[in-house]
């Protein structure tokens, strides 16, 4: 399943240019797939999807993450 309430524009759309990275960025998700660099205060990114999309297929894989305590 695939939730798009957490979803944002990476560009502005009368000028296309990218929005800079921020710091200090609100956190929303869940911390056990989150990227090093969301998990630090960054705004996250489309390179920080790509990290959590990662996480997310190495816990399904394997059983598990590094990080990951305790069942759920």
């Amino acid at each position: 399943m695939i939730d798009f309430g957490l979803a944002k524009k990476f560009t502005f759309d009368e000028s296309g240019e990218h929005i800079k990275l921020t710091k200090n960025a609100k956190f929303a998700g869940s911390v056990r797939y989150c990227s090093i660099m969301t998990a630090v205060g960054m705004s996250a990114g489309r390179r920080d999807d790509m990290e959590s999309l990662c996480y997310t297929l190495v816990d399904i894989g394997t059983g598990g993450l590094p990080w990951k305590t305790g069942k759920g």
